[in-house]
């Protein structure tokens, strides 16, 4: 019997898989939203958890061309084409140091990674190392309260979010305010992107969209 592959491994196989070309990042509406609220924000140095291959830092940069933006990734493959950062490195990001000094970065970005992970907690304790005082946190997940899980799971199916191979965390409103409070950061907002349906993400964003964005403070304790 084949043992199952870690979190690690199946990063690996789908960044040799279905993102082996950037192109399909170019309807991920999520990637656009989350580097024109960067943007606005004007940091001066970029953490991003979870890379990949640059593309998120690929649309900072267009706009803020002096950025410094540093990445990190457990995937081997998705490093090896990075390109838009000002350095990256390999890191297992569910266990290890992340190798930046405390407060290193005035911004940090981890979207569409905590779900990927059996300790969770670990990048989020990162994050609060790494942030400046009055430093600024983003994370997003897949939201399992969205709509259209809650209709799959009334009719007996199991909702696409849980039967994701490389899923091993789910969390809706209520789970990604306990996971951030954990660590006294201060939540400054959290709201919703709807790939499709933009009109609705002011509407409920636990229940109308299908990601939650969190964007947090590192305060003074």
């Amino acid at each position: 019997m084949d043992s199952p592959l870690s979190s690690r491994q199946l990063n690996e196989e789908e960044w040799k898989g279905w993102k082996s070309d950037d192109s399909v990042f170019d309807n991920e509406r999520r990637l656009f939203v989350l580097a024109d609220s960067i943007v606005k924000l004007r940091p001066k140095r970029i953490l991003d958890i979870g890379c990949g291959s640059g593309f998120l830092a690929g649309l900072i940069r267009k706009e803020l061309p002096g950025i410094k933006i540093y990445g990190v990734d457990f995937s081997i493959e998705a490093l090896k084409r990075c390109k838009n950062l000002s350095q990256v490195y390999c890191v297992d990001i569910e266990h290890s140091h992340i190798p930046f000094k405390d407060q290193a970065f005035d911004l940090i970005i981890c979207s569409e990674v905590l779900e990927h992970l059996f300790r969770p907690e670990h990048v989020v304790a990162e994050i609060h190392r790494l942030l400046t005082i009055d430093g600024i946190g983003i994370i997003t997940v897949p939201n399992f309260s969205f709509w259209r899980f809650r209709l799959q799971s009334l009719f007996g199916k199991v909702p696409n979010i849980i039967s994701h191979p490389g899923h091993f965390q789910v969390f809706n409103l209520e789970l990604l305010q306990k996971l951030i409070n954990k660590f006294s950061f201060r939540i400054v907002s959290i709201s919703g992107i709807h790939q499709r349906l933009h009109f609705v993400e002011n509407i409920w964003p636990d229940f109308t969209c299908d990601t939650l964005v969190c964007k947090f403070k590192h305060e003074k304790g």
